[in-house]
């Protein structure tokens, strides 16, 4: 799965009988009742362009999709549609998507009024890979803050910021905070690819 431009790109090989090599192409959009809609625009299948999506194969898009193990993607004709609140494991997300769009190589969601774009000021002027929390009541482990104002900064700036929406209660463990003059917080948190290598290292030298 790749991303061109305002679309995504995926290829693969569909069994069925014989290998058949595909290509997909598809926009990403937001529903008037807040999911994202992944809506295939052309698919080639053995190097021939099918009239429609998955008629040529002779295929639903709700047999392909096993929707018993993945609650949150629902099959709507063609489209997938994706609940961006069930997608990733915990910390859950609370919120209405507004809109969806591919911008600069990214997926984007937006939550909350669709016209609104906040210009957020991290409290560390220096931070270019972070996620910051403002406003609202954020709920994490055993920890509770209203008013969020919150920083989880990348401890190694020279790569992009990995984290672990599963594990990343043990990458707050092995990084340092601290409080700011406005009583939020800033946590450094090294990347979860540098912890597994870490833990890989360990096992070796052992």
């Amino acid at each position: 799965m790749t991303i061109d431009g305002r679309e995504l790109v995926q290829s693969g090989t569909l069994r069925k009988g014989v290998g058949i090599p595909f290509s997909m192409r598809a926009t990403v959009g937001a529903t008037s009742d807040g999911r994202i809609r992944i809506h295939p625009t052309t698919i080639k299948a053995a190097g021939f362009v099918p009239k429609g999506v998955l008629d040529f194969l002779g295929l639903q898009l709700d047999r392909l999709v096993k929707l018993n193990r993945t609650p949150a993607v629902k099959v709507d004709g063609d489209d997938l549609l994706l609940d961006p609140q069930g997608l990733l494991p915990p910390p859950a997300i609370r919120g209405r998507l507004t809109k969806a769009w591919i911008e600069n190589g990214m997926v984007v969601e937006q939550f909350g009024a669709e016209n609104a774009r906040p210009a957020l000021t991290p409290p560390d002027a220096s931070a270019r890979n972070y996620m910051y929390y403002r406003g609202g009541t954020l709920r994490f482990g055993k920890l509770t803050m209203e008013d969020t104002d919150l920083l989880l900064e990348d401890a190694d700036q020279k790569d992009p910021f990995d984290v672990s929406p599963e594990k990343y209660n043990d990458q707050l463990v092995a990084g340092y905070s601290k409080n700011t003059a406005t009583r939020g917080l800033i946590v450094y948190m090294p990347d979860w690819n540098d912890l597994e290598a870490a833990r890989t290292r360990g096992s070796a030298r052992r």
